[in-house]
This record gives C-alpha cells, sequence and structure tokens, in this order.
C-alpha cells in the first residue's frame, strides 16, 4: 500500500545510495546495477505497506516473542534530477503532469527494505520485493535477451511503469557450508540477461 503523505516522503541524491540501502553484498550489487542504468535520485518511501511481506509477517513473524514493524521501507528510484520542493510542489497542483511525466520517463523502479535483520555479523536490514530497469538490450555487437513484465508501482498518488524482471531475495538462517553456497549462488545470479535465474539467495 502506497503512501499518499508526502510527509512520509524523503529525497535524496543517489550519491547517498550506499548509506541508504547498507553495505551488505546484496545492496553492494544493487548499488552497482543503479549506478550503470545512470540512477540519480532516490525517493524513499517510509513506513511503506509491501504486500509480500505482510504475507510473511502473518505466517512467521507475528508469531514471534521479538516485536518486528508491520511496515517497511521503499526506495525509488530515477535517472534524473528531482527536488522535495519540485516534488512537493507539484503534487499540491490540481492537475500534476509536468511531475508525472518527469517522474515517469525517469523511472527506473524500484527496492524494498523489510524491518528484519540478517543474521550475519553485519546486522543489515534485508532487501525484499525488487523491480528495477533492464540493462540496454544491445551493447556493442552483444545483444542481451529479457522475458520481462510491465510492473506498475504508486508513489504519492502517481502510477509508475517499470518494465522489469521480478527480483526476489529470501535469506534464511543456514548452516556455514549452506550459507557459502548461497553466496556463491547468489553471485552465479548477478546476470540479469539469464532470464531462468531470480536472484534468490537461500
Amino acid at each position: 500500500m502506497p503512501n499518499e503523505n508526502p510527509n512520509n516522503i524523503s529525497i535524496h541524491s543517489f550519491q547517498h545510495s550506499k548509506k541508504i540501502l547498507g553495505s551488505s553484498r546484496v545492496c553492494i550489487y544493487l548499488n552497482d546495477y543503479l549506478l550503470k542504468i545512470k540512477a540519480k535520485t532516490v525517493i524513499t518511501e517510509h513506513e511503506y505497506i509491501d504486500k509480500d511481506f505482510i504475507i510473511d509477517y502473518a505466517k512467521f513473524y507475528s508469531r514471534t516473542f521479538k516485536k518486528i514493524k508491520k511496515t517497511t521501507t521503499r526506495y525509488h528510484f530515477f535517472n534524473e534530477n528531482i527536488t522535495r520542493e519540485e516534488f512537493v510542489n507539484g503534487l499540491a497542483r490540481s492537475e500534476n503532469n509536468d511531475l508525472q511525466e518527469k517522474l515517469q520517463r525517469s523511472y527506473l523502479g524500484f527496492v524494498v527494505k523489510k524491518p528484519i535483520e540478517s543474521p550475519n555479523p553485519l546486522r543489515q536490514k534485508l532487501i525484499g520485493r525488487t523491480l528495477l530497469k533492464t540493462y540496454d538490450r544491445f551493447v556493442g555487437r552483444d545483444e542481451r535477451q529479457y522475458i520481462k513484465n510491465l510492473y506498475s508501482a504508486s508513489l504519492c498518488g502517481i502510477n509508475l511503469d517499470v518494465n522489469s524482471l521480478h527480483i526476489s531475495n529470501m535469506i534464511m538462517v543456514l548452516e556455514p557450508a549452506q550459507q557459502q553456497h548461497a553466496g556463491s549462488h547468489y553471485s552465479r545470479s548477478q546476470n540479469y540477461s539469464d532470464h531462468k535465474r531470480s536472484l534468490r539467495a537461500r
């Protein structure tokens, strides 16, 4: 469920993304990927209700003794510079076509961060549902093939579309040998052009 209140929104230059996303291997990979698709602005939705996490919460986390938030944080990425003043003023207009057009043409997708810490010593928040624009189809003589769908997201009532692969990162508490295998599996899955892989680290 998207935030309709701009007070729950923060806007930053992408140069701060490492502090925003975190320093786990998944976050480092996502940061590098976003650099390659020329991200410039991050718009953060605080207290975002993510449908995938709500299902996990109802089935598992609601039964634990540890107090865990039901809401997540969602980060939207854009390849143009967007200021908070521009964003808020655009929302205040009865017709915000200019803002909507700019957001749509520059939209690169989003990343959800769960309120769950990883079991490793870094104690980083886990990355959840992720939808990002794919790399360009043609790079020199090389051609990449993707199987992707058109996904929609709502940001303060503005609908945004992105052609993407659906990426899900599921982290479980594993034995050390299994964790090592999970890391190698994730590393091998970093090529978005292989449509059979889902970047699931188990």
